[in-house]
Formats: C-alpha cells, structure tokens, sequence
C-alpha cells in the first residue's frame, strides 16, 4: 500500500512538472526557427494563428504558477522569428499585476540585474541591457504584462 501511495505521489509531480511552462526553455528557443519549426517544438499544444500584412503570429496558452499564460511568437512575411513573448493569459489587472512580479522576479535570475526602468504614456516597462543580440523588456499596462525577447533592435526606442 505504501509503494502503490508513493509511487502514485510520484506519478503526480511528474504530470504537474512537465505540464508546468519552463521559462528557461523559452528564452533560449533559437531566434531563426521558422513557425512551423516552433510548432513542431510543442506538437500537442493548441496553436493559434494571425495572420496581418507584415507577417504572422502563432500562441499558445500555458500554465506558470500561479498565472495562466500566453506564448506567443511574432514572424516577419519570410517566416522569420522577430520576438517571442508571454503575457498574462487571463486579462485583467490582478492578473496582470502576478504575472508583472513574477515575471520581473524571473527576469532578475535569468538576464540579472542590470536594468532600466521606464513609464511611458502609462506603461512601466522594465528593459534589461546586458545583451548583445537580444532587446528583453517586461512591461505592464492595465490589465495586461508581456515578458518580450526580441532580435536586437527589432523594438523601437529602447
């Protein structure tokens, strides 16, 4: 009886750890894949696609405790990556206010803490600056906070 408890213990952690979105994998997803690469990365998530002039986007929605999240890759008409992003997937400002303290917590481990810090027109957005090939901004805005990775000089202004 012990052995079948543990085991089944086991078993569940291992489901809610897997099922659990890994920012670290995220962040180091290749820049130069294509969208049907990426989509290939997580076959049995449900993809969304928009489609505009200037290109696509495709997301996904996930789980990061405590927040529901939303993945999202931005690709220029040939089908090349310009920036990757999580925001919050449930849209308001409680929400957006977690996923904002989780996510600039994440952000001081992963890209440390040489940052700036700004308020334009309402928005805080915090910008690190200790990399050479990628713009890496949080920023939180009403009921919504994106976590944006991009190709260096890709965003405007920063």
């Amino acid at each position: 009886m012990k052995i079948n408890l543990l085991f089944l213990t086991f078993l569940l952690f291992s489901v809610k750890a897997v099922a659990q979105f890994n920012t670290d994998n995220f962040v180091n997803i290749d820049m130069q894949l294509s969208s049907k690469e990426i989509i290939k990365l997580f076959p049995s998530e449900k993809w969304e696609e928009k489609k505009s002039e200037r290109g696509k986007s495709i997301s996904y929605y996930s789980w990061l405790e405590p927040n529901s999240i939303k993945v999202s890759f931005s690709f220029d008409i040939q089908d090349q990556m310009k920036m990757k992003s999580i925001s919050n997937g449930k849209r308001d400002e409680e929400s957006a206010q977690k996923f904002f303290t989780q996510f600039k917590e994440i952000g001081l481990n992963l890209f440390g803490k040489e940052f700036e810090l700004k308020n334009i027109f309402g928005t805080e957005i915090i910008i690190w600056k200790n990399n050479s090939t990628k713009d890496i901004l949080l920023t939180l805005k009403d009921e919504r906070a994106v976590l944006i990775v991009a190709k260096k000089g890709t965003i405007p202004m920063i």
